[in-house]
């Protein structure tokens, strides 16, 4: 009963109109969070925006320019899923991002963890000696540069496939077997 009014109120008025509505509070916040910080005193500065890009300054940020990254995480997560989970107890968590150097670059990538999941395996194959002594670790990654795409529109894997196969010597994966991972608990 008592919490009706004020949950109509949020989803009717509020929520369509969250900006205009919470402005002053979302001012609040931000005034104290930079006093908090000692940000209150900050200056800010305009600067002349060039629309187009200069080939020289490509040329001097290369680097920076090949790690740009292209892929959102939550569509690149489905893709690394249906194509390389490759078995129903494999899951991929979350998509990560490091950089690794390959000859005299880094580059960017984005990778998955092949983490197990026995929670997956059928009802009948939910057995103690599955779940302890057989299915007991996931098995590699998958990893891809952030900024290339392939025809198809699918990520360029670097490291693909169970065993690991590596596109590049330096991403060789030698021991795939991941026994903690973000799904284990036990």
């Amino acid at each position: 009963g008592g919490s009706l009014y004020p949950s109509l109120l949020q989803r009717l008025a509020v929520v369509p109109n969250e900006m205009s509505r919470e402005r002053e509070y979302i001012d609040h916040t931000i005034q104290f969070t930079q006093a908090a910080y000692g940000l209150s005193e900050v200056t800010e500065a305009d600067f002349d925006v060039v629309e187009e890009a200069v080939p020289l300054d490509l040329d001097a940020n290369s680097s920076t320019i090949k790690n740009i990254r292209l892929w959102d995480y939550r569509p690149l997560l489905r893709t690394y899923g249906q194509l390389q989970e490759i078995r129903l107890y494999y899951a991929f968590i979350d998509v990560d991002v490091d950089r690794y150097r390959l000859g005299d670059d880094y580059r960017q990538v984005t990778l998955v963890a092949r983490e197990i999941a026995p929670d997956e395996l059928p009802q009948t194959a939910q057995t103690w000696v599955n779940r302890h002594l057989v299915y007991t670790h996931g098995s590699g990654v998958v990893l891809s540069p952030v900024n290339e795409v392939l025809e198809e529109g699918l990520p360029n894997l670097w490291v693909r496939d169970i065993p690991p196969q590596a596109s590049y010597p330096e991403l060789s994966v030698t021991r795939p077997e991941i026994y903690f991972g973000e799904l284990t608990d036990e």
